[in-house]
């Protein structure tokens, strides 16, 4: 079982991974993805983030800086992340899960990551 430590000690990344919509993971993120067996979500994020008009509405103002912030509910077993522009600003989407298969692998209850320029990274490596 990994836990926040865990990520923080990733500071930048040697490599980069693609998922098959061209996003780009680091490797904090690979090892998130790797552990908490959630490709699943990695590709749900690359879908949004290349689709969802509101993002793509927000990437045409100019935005490359984006925060998609995971979040785990143990007590109802479920799991959702959202992704919005900056702390404080409106979620531009949510995301909701009826099980919490990563809860099993991580023992945080939050997860935060950075989307810039269609690179996935850990807030650590930026």
């Amino acid at each position: 079982m990994i836990n926040e430590t865990d990520l923080k000690g990733f500071t930048g990344t040697e490599n980069y991974y693609k998922d098959f919509m061209g996003l780009k993971l680091t490797d904090g993120t690979k090892f998130l993805m790797d552990n908490l067996k959630c490709g699943w979500l990695i590709s749900d994020i690359a879908v949004i983030n290349a689709m969802e008009k509101k993002v793509l509405d927000n990437r045409a103002e100019g935005n490359n800086f984006l925060i998609v912030n995971i979040v785990i509910d143990r007590e109802h077993n479920k799991l959702y992340w959202t992704l919005k522009e900056d702390t404080g600003k409106p979620i531009l989407y949510r995301q909701d899960y009826n099980s919490n298969s990563i809860a099993e692998n991580y023992e945080g209850n939050e997860i935060t990551l950075y989307l810039i320029d269609y690179v996935l990274l850990l807030t650590s490596e930026y």
